[in-house]
């Protein structure tokens, strides 16, 4: 896994397919990779264009905690913490990140390091339209860049799939 940091401002990924859905992280000078992500799995694949390969699983459903994983070796892992549990602890062998909601009514998501300084910035492209727009505001790795966005993703499904079944049963 390399440990180079990508120097772009901004990733605009966007979502294809509907029961296997790809996620194209690009920029201004071309693709970064692509996630991988089946409707009914507990995980996903990222291939970054350079042809490195990681896989994010999901290791508990009612806990919400994920790993990143290369070649069955885990690099990463991440858990929900707080009085909501609404942000998520990332845990790399040499670095911890927050992933944190932007506020109680936004759509955004912040990538914290372990000083509290942000790193990324998720916001969703609109209220039709699938995917994200992703502001690089340091130099970020890649692999965190596409653990970050999976978290956020998963976490903006659960909360649809939550919303959907409340107004339901009203």
């Amino acid at each position: 896994m390399s440990s180079a940091s990508i120097a772009v401002d901004r990733i605009e990924v966007s979502v294809s397919g509907l029961f296997m859905t790809h996620h194209h992280f690009d920029t201004g000078s071309g693709s970064c990779g692509e996630l991988t992500v089946p409707s009914f799995g507990r995980g996903a694949a990222f291939c970054a264009a350079d042809g490195q390969e990681f896989a994010i699983r999901r290791t508990s459903w009612l806990g919400g905690k994920y790993e990143m994983s290369v070649a069955e070796e885990v690099r990463a892992t991440a858990r929900p913490r707080g009085a909501f549990r609404r942000a998520i602890e990332v845990d790399f062998p040499s670095d911890s990140f927050a992933v944190v909601p932007a506020g109680a009514f936004r759509q955004g998501w912040y990538l914290l390091d372990a000083q509290g300084i942000r790193l990324l910035e998720f916001q969703p492209r609109g209220a039709f339209r699938r995917g994200a727009h992703l502001e690089v505001l340091a130099p970020t790795r890649l692999e965190v860049i596409a653990l970050f966005y999976y978290l956020v993703y998963q976490r903006k499904q659960e909360e649809a799939a939550a919303a959907s079944a409340a107004a339901s049963s009203a």
